[in-house]
């Protein structure tokens, strides 16, 4: 099982290389990635899971640093945290049955490989915004 994953994630840091470009001063960039959603219960449960994609698919050695912001049905803030990108798995304090939409936005133009501590730059901090239903 440990080699499977390991195969599985060199598989998928080779896929990654292929569309990262190297800048002069040898930093590696990749635009095409993005904030990804893998689920939320943030109204039942106070749960968000996000990851880093591409091309829509969560690519598990990624992480940033980001902030969470909540905002209810008129637009008032009612929560809101930053999170150092440990894990992107966030469990709030209580749900938040009042919650309608969420803003999630990285606080620098980059993402780190946490296999090798590289960091990616992403052009712009990477966000994401959606509503719940």
């Amino acid at each position: 099982m440990k080699k499977a994953l390991i195969g599985f994630l060199f598989l998928v840091s080779c896929l990654m290389v292929q569309a990262q470009t190297r800048l002069a001063d040898g930093r590696v960039q990749d635009r095409s990635l993005e904030l990804g959603l893998r689920s939320e219960a943030i109204k039942d449960a106070g749960i968000l899971r996000l990851c880093v994609a591409k091309d829509g698919q969560c690519i598990e050695n990624l992480t940033l640093g980001f902030t969470v912001r909540v905002y209810d049905a008129k637009g008032t803030e009612i929560w809101n945290s930053i999170w150092t990108g440990q894990t992107l798995d966030l469990k709030f304090k209580k749900p938040l049955p009042t919650a309608h939409r969420v803003v999630v936005k990285a606080v620098a133009p980059q993402v780190v490989n946490k296999l090798t501590g590289n960091p990616i730059l992403t052009g712009e901090p990477l966000e994401l915004e959606f509503v719940l239903e």
